[in-house]
């Protein structure tokens, strides 16, 4: 029996909150793409910019939404549990 299930909601709330920012960052660089904004030193952002902010945020999602999805096999007692991890007769 997991012991550390009250670890499990602050972590979630954690990766909505991290995900939730990198949403918004992802909207934000679209929109900056398609409005041509222009950046802090007056020149335009570029779509090249803007297609390798955005794949590098897309990994970062994928991972928070595996992570997401084992915290609720953890508290679900599906995984890290006798039944999912066989011990060998000593």
């Amino acid at each position: 029996m997991n012991t550390n299930h009250h670890a499990i909601a602050p972590l979630r709330v954690l990766l909505l909150g991290v995900l939730s920012a990198l949403v918004a960052l992802q909207l934000f660089l679209l929109y900056a793409g398609v409005m041509n904004l222009d950046a802090p030193d007056g020149k335009p952002y570029g779509w090249w910019l803007v297609a390798v902010l955005a794949s590098l945020i897309v990994p970062a999602e994928i991972v928070f939404v595996a992570t997401w999805q084992l915290l609720g096999l953890v508290r679900d007692g599906r995984i890290f549990s006798d039944a999912a991890v066989p011990h060998e007769p000593q």
